[in-house]
C-alpha cells in the first residue's frame, strides 16, 4: 500500500503537481555549518572540564613527538589522529583549541552529509539531513571529545560525497580524490579497507562507464593508487619499528578477542580481568603511563600466556587465535550473537565505552536525545522508498548504500559500539531525510491512507528499537552504576557522595556490580567515625550478601550470575558444600565462563569433596576458557600444582608452579611448593585461604 502511494507520488512529482522549495545549495550548506558549529560550541561550553579529558591520544602524540615523529613500536591506535594531535601540540595548540578544530571538522562532516542528500534527493532532503546531522547526539559527543572517531567521521562523510561526485562525472581526478580519502580514513581506523573491494564491485556493476574497458583501467588505477598513498608510509613505519608487516594497526587481534571472548554479548567489548586490573591499578611516579594502555597491556598478557616475549604482530595473532577459540567453544551460540548484533546496530541504546563520554552525555541531557533509535526507523523506511523507486538516480543511491556495508561488516566482525555506529548513521541520515520528505508529500497529496500506514510502520519500528531487555538492560545498568560511582568519587561533600554511591548500589541487580560503590560508602563511613558500618559495607564488597539479597538471588536457580554470587557468599562463610553446589550449577548453566568452574574446583579442593584428578581437569578447563588472563591465574596455577603433587606427578606440578611464579615471582606459597616438588615431598593438606576475600 505504501509502495503504491509512493509510485503515484513520484508520478505526480514528474508532472509538476508537487512543488519544491527553492533553496540554493549555498544557503542550505551554510546554514547547516553554522547550526552544527553553534550546537557543538554550546555543548563544549556545558561540558568543559579538564578532569574529563581523555588522555590516551595526548600521551601517544607526545611520545611520537619525543621519538622524532617516528614510532618506536607499531601503531596500536589511530595513526591519523595521533599525527593530528602531535601537529596541533607542536603548533602550541591547547586542548580547547584542538576541541574547537574538531568542532569545525565535525561541522564540515554535517555539510558533507547534507550535500550527499541534496545531490541524490533534493534541497528539502538536504536541509533535513543537515539538521539531523547537526543535532545527532553521538556526533556531538565525539566532536567535543578527544577520540579518533571524530576525525574518522568527517573523512567517511567526505569519502561518501567524493564517491557520489565521481559516479556522476567519472574522471581519474575524481576517482583519485575518493581513493585518497579512503586511504586517509584507513589510517584512522583500518576497518574501512573492507569497503574498498565492495565499492569497486559496486562501481563495476552499477556504472557502465566504469565497465567499459578503456575507461575502467585509468579510473580504478587512480582510485587504488591514491588509496595506497596514506597507507604505505604507515605500513613502512610499522615495519621499521618491529621488523614485521603491520599494515596500519597492531590491535586487530586484541579487539577481536575482546569482542568474542566468553563474556561477550555483541553489544560491547570485554577486556579480560587482568587487563582491567592493569589499566586501573593506582599509578606510581615510576610507571610509564603508556604501559597502561590497551596496546602495551594486551602485549604483556599475551607474552605471559605464551611464556616468552611477543612482538606486537605476534601478540595480535595470539589474540586472534584466542578469539577464534572462544567462537568455537560457544558453538551455535555464536550465531545467536551475530543475529543480535544486527538488531543492536539499529537500537536506541547508546552505551559509550569511555567514562568521559558518559559524563558528557548526562550533562548535555536533551541535546543528545536524537540518536540511532530515532534515526534508524526513518532510514529503513527511506531505503524501502529507494527500493521501490524507478528514478534515474537510483544507481547513485545504491552506490551510496554500499557504504552501509563497511560499518555493518566491522560490527559483525567485532562488536556493536557507538564509535562504529557513527559511520552507519552518517550514511543512514540521507535515507531518513528522504523518508521525511516522502511522508510530507504523501500527506500533502491527500494519500492519507498511505501516510497513515507509513506512520504506523514507523511507530512499530521505534517501539521495537527502544526495547529494554536482556543485554541492553544489563548494559544500561552497568553504565548507570559506573557513572554514579564516578560522580560519588568526585562529589564535593560527603552527603552528595553518599547519595551518588547509594544510587549506584540501588541500580545494581547483583551486588558485585556495585563493588566500587560499596567500597566508596565504606570509606565515607570510616571517615565519619562509624567502623561497624564500614566493616559491613566492605564485607558486601567482598561478596558477603545481606539477607534480602541472598534470598532474592537464591530464588533464581536458572541464573548463573545469581548462583555465582550465592556460591561466593557461602565460600566466604566457609560453608564449602553449599558453595560447591552453587558454583557447580553456575558452571553447568554457563559452561564457557571460567570463573564458576574454577570456583567449583577451589571449593571442592578446600572441602575435600572431589578427587585431585577431577579438580585438575576443571582447573585446566577454566584456564583454557580464559582464566589465565585473570588475576586469579596465580591462584589457579598454585592449586593445579597442589593437585599434581597429590597425584605425585612431579613434572606437571613443577610446570604449574613455574607458571604461577612467572606472574608473581615473589609468591611465597609457590616458592615453597616448588621446593617440595624438587625434593619429591608430599604437599600440605590444604591451601590456606584468606577468609576475608575467599581467595587463597
Amino acid at each position: 500500500t505504501i509502495a503504491g502511494g509512493h509510485r503515484r507520488l513520484a508520478a505526480a512529482r514528474g508532472r509538476g503537481h508537487i512543488g519544491s522549495m527553492r533553496w540554493t545549495a549555498g544557503r542550505i550548506l551554510g546554514s547547516v555549518f553554522v547550526g552544527a558549529a553553534a550546537v557543538r560550541l554550546t555543548a563544549l561550553l556545558f561540558t568543559r572540564d579538564p578532569g574529563l579529558h581523555f588522555e590516551k591520544f595526548f600521551l601517544l602524540a607526545r611520545r611520537l613527538i619525543a621519538d622524532g615523529w617516528v614510532p618506536r613500536d607499531p601503531f596500536a591506535d589511530s595513526p591519523a589522529y595521533i599525527y593530528f594531535l602531535a601537529a596541533a601540540l607542536t603548533a602550541g595548540a591547547s586542548p580547547l583549541v584542538i576541541a574547537c578544530a574538531q568542532i569545525l571538522l565535525g561541522s564540515l562532516a554535517c555539510v558533507a552529509i547534507s550535500e550527499v542528500a541534496r545531490r541524490l534527493f533534493g534541497p528539502f532532503e538536504a536541509a533535513v539531513a543537515g539538521s539531523c546531522a547537526a543535532l545527532f547526539g553521538p556526533f556531538i559527543l565525539y566532536d567535543i571529545s578527544f577520540e579518533s572517531d571524530s576525525l574518522g567521521l568527517v573523512l567517511y562523510a567526505a569519502l561518501s560525497l567524493a564517491v557520489v561526485a565521481a559516479a556522476r562525472r567519472p574522471s581519474p581526478a575524481r576517482f583519485a580524490l575518493a581513493g585518497l580519502l579512503l586511504g586517509l580514513r584507513a589510517i584512522q581506523r583500518p576497518n574501512v579497507l573492507l569497503l574498498a573491494p565492495l565499492l569497486l564491485l559496486a562501481w563495476w556493476l552499477l556504472d557502465r562507464d566504469v565497465r567499459s574497458g578503456r575507461r575502467a583501467v585509468p579510473l580504478l588505477a587512480a582510485f587504488c593508487l591514491a588509496a595506497a598513498l596514506p597507507v604505505l608510509p604507515i605500513a613502512w613505519l610499522n615495519l621499521r619499528a618491529s621488523g614485521e608487516p603491520v599494515p596500519v594497526m597492531s590491535s586487530a587481534g586484541w579487539v577481536f578477542y575482546t569482542s568474542h571472548n566468553h563474556a561477550a554479548t555483541g553489544l560491547s567489548y570485554y577486556p579480560p580481568p587482568l587487563a582491567l586490573a592493569m589499566m586501573q591499578a593506582p599509578a606510581s611516579g615510576e610507571d610509564d603511563p603508556l604501559d597502561r594502555l590497551d596496546g602495551a597491556v594486551s602485549r604483556h598478557i599475551a607474552s605471559l600466556a605464551s611464556d616468552r616475549p611477543l612482538s606486537a604482530g605476534e601478540a595480535s595473532r595470539f589474540w586472534l587465535r584466542e578469539g577464534l577459540r572462544s567462537i568455537r567453544e560457544r558453538g551455535l551460540g555464536q550465531f545467536g550473537i551475530q543475529v543480535k548484533k544486527i538488531y543492536y546496530m539499529l537500537h536506541g541504546y547508546e552505551g559509550h565505552d569511555n567514562l568521559a563520554l558518559l559524563v558528557k552525555q548526562e550533562r548535555l541531557g536533551p541535546l543528545t536525545l536524537l540518536g540511532m533509535g530515532a534515526l534508524s526507523p526513518f532510514a529503513l523506511l527511506g531505503l524501502f522508498f529507494v527500493f521501490q523507486s524507478r528514478d534515474s538516480r537510483t544507481r547513485d543511491v545504491w552506490l551510496l548504500a554500499s557504504f552501509l556495508l563497511a560499518p555493518i561488516l566491522s560490527m559483525s566482525l567485532f562488536y556493536v559500539g557507538p564509535r562504529f555506529r557513527l559511520e552507519l548513521a552518517a550514511i543512514l541520515i540521507p535515507f531518513a531525510a528522504l523518508a521525511v520528505s516522502r511522508l510530507r508529500d504523501l500527506a500533502r497529496s491527500g494519500a492519507t491512507r498511505q501516510a497513515a500506514m507509513a506512520a504506523g510502520s514507523l511507530l512499530v519500528l521505534v517501539y521495537a528499537l527502544h526495547a529494554d531487555w536482556g543485554d541492553v538492560r544489563r548494559q544500561e545498568r552497568s553504565r548507570l552504576i559506573q557513572l554514579r560511582t564516578f560522580q560519588g568519587a568526585r562529589a564535593p561533600d560527603a552527603r552528595e557522595a553518599a547519595a551518588r554511591y547509594t544510587s549506584a548500589i540501588d541500580a545494581a541487580f547483583y551486588p558485585a556490580e556495585a563493588e566500587a560503590a560499596h567500597r566508596g560508602l565504606a570509606s565515607l563511613a570510616r571517615e565519619s567515625g562509624n567502623p561497624e558500618e564500614a566493616a559491613r559495607l566492605e564485607a558486601i564488597a567482598r561478596g558477603l550478601l545481606p539477607g534480602p539479597a541472598l534470598r532474592r538471588l537464591a530464588s533464581r536457580p536458572r541464573d548463573p550470575e545469581a548462583l555465582w554470587a550465592v556460591g561466593r557468599h557461602f565460600f566466604i562463610l566457609r560453608d564449602l558444600e553449599r558453595a560447591r553446589s552453587a558454583f557447580g550449577e553456575a558452571s553447568r548453566l554457563a559452561p564457557n565462563d571460567p570463573d564458576p568452574l574454577f570456583a567449583r574446583a577451589l571449593a571442592g579442593f578446600e572441602g575435600k569433596a572431589d578427587p585431585p584428578e577431577e579438580i585438575a581437569r576443571w582447573i585446566n578447563a577454566s584456564l583454557r576458557l580464559g582464566l589465565r588472563f585473570s588475576p586469579d591465574a596465580v591462584t589457579a596455577y598454585i592449586l593445579l600444582g597442589r593437585c599434581y603433587l597429590e597425584m605425585e606427578r612431579w613434572q606437571e606440578a613443577g610446570a604449574s608452579l613455574a607458571l604461577a611464579l612467572r606472574r608473581d615471582p615473589a609468591n611465597e606459597r609457590a616458592l615453597a611448593l616448588l621446593a617440595r616438588v624438587r625434593a619429591g615431598a608430599s604437599p600440605d593438606a590444604s591451601v590456606s585461604v584468606d577468609s576475608g576475600t575467599g581467595r587463597p
